[in-house]
């Protein structure tokens, strides 16, 4: 196999996806198998994606496929891998919705309390030993330092040269 072979097998492949994006935009939802034994599970709707978006986004990446295909020989190369980025951009903007929640959200059951302390715990429930103050063996409890305050800790020396008597304009007083 040559190594200018490459560039055209990764081509064919950067097209079936983009050629499976704008088949799966065209479909509807539940065209493949029956529909009676797909119920949706979910408890909240699924936010619809925007099939012309889809669409866009696979027309872009067929143009980027056609830009790796056409390597530095195709006198638009350039061309067609800027309108497929355009493509994909406006594509992607189009379903911001659909994205931002496919990425963010990761649905009520595993999100966590924030300001509830976590500790690891045993199936039993009890803390796991080396976590929470118990500790991991016997006789390796380390002490507990308190904290320290919160606010300005005090300065024992004085901020900048000490004044000479001189500077101040007191005389100094000679032994009595």
């Amino acid at each position: 196999m040559r190594l200018e072979t490459i560039p055209l097998i990764l081509a064919i492949l950067v097209a079936l996806v983009g050629v499976g994006l704008i088949f799966d935009a065209r479909l509807p939802d539940r065209a493949i198998g029956p529909s009676e034994s797909r119920r949706e599970r979910r408890r909240a709707p699924r936010i619809e994606r925007h099939r012309g978006g889809e669409t866009l986004v696979g027309i872009g990446i067929l143009a980027l496929a056609a830009a790796l295909a056409g390597r530095d020989s195709w006198r638009y190369s350039i061309v067609a891998a800027i309108v497929g980025a355009i493509f994909v951009l406006w594509g992607a903007i189009l379903n911001r919705r659909f994205l931002a929640t496919l990425l963010s959200n990761r649905g009520k059951l595993r999100r966590r309390d924030l300001s509830a302390p976590t500790t690891p715990r045993t199936s039993g429930g009890a803390p796991k030993p080396g976590t929470a103050g118990i500790p991991s063996k016997p006789g390796t409890a380390k002490p507990t330092a308190t904290p320290e305050p919160p606010g300005p800790t005090p300065n024992p020396e004085p901020a900048g040269p000490t004044p000479t008597p001189e500077a101040t304009g007191a005389t100094p007083h000679q032994g009595a």
